[in-house]
């Protein structure tokens, strides 16, 4: 069986209440999960679970509030702070150790080794030829062949339009 969602479970501890008050209130103890209980302590401790779980939604809301009011502001700071960054890095060098009393690392420049950029060249030039691709260069070097015009031979061609005659201006 499913556990019940939280307004099944409130719906149920109130039956729950209504029914320690109708039929156990002259039970003096209860002997439940090894404890001791009275009818009224366990009515206590059952409406304090509703309470409880009252308190859950407004604690969510209060919560998605926050959350967003984070979020926007969060917005707002962190161009700022990239700009302080930046400011820093210009006034005093990227490799400052101003930087740190900012929490800022200084910047990081990747080291490539040379059988990295081989590769690297290696699959730039594969690539170029699999999309055969040219450069500048290359395009310039390329001119086409012209070939003679066949003749049309179809009875549909339209006969070219005659010139529209010049407009005379007004004297």
């Amino acid at each position: 069986m499913a556990a019940p969602n939280r307004s099944e479970q409130q719906a149920q501890d109130a039956k729950v209440i209504l029914g320690i008050q109708k039929d156990l209130l002259s039970v003096p103890t209860l002997s439940l999960a090894g404890q001791s209980i009275t009818p009224a302590d366990l009515e206590k401790l059952v409406q304090s679970r509703i309470d409880s779980a009252n308190a859950i939604a407004p604690a969510k809301v209060q919560w998605s509030g926050a959350v967003q009011a984070y979020r926007a502001l969060n917005k707002q700071v962190t161009p700022i702070l990239r700009a302080l960054r930046a400011y820093l890095i210009n006034a005093h060098g990227p490799t400052s150790p101003l930087l740190a009393d900012f929490g800022f690392s200084p910047t990081k420049t990747a080291v490539k080794t040379p059988e990295v950029k081989a590769e690297a060249a290696e699959k730039a030039i594969a690539t170029r030829k699999a999309r055969n691709t040219l450069g500048k260069k290359q395009k310039k070097n390329i001119k086409g062949a012209v070939s003679p015009a066949a003749p049309a031979t179809s009875s549909t061609a339209t006969p070219p339009a005659a010139p529209a005659a010049p407009a005379t201006p007004h004297s």
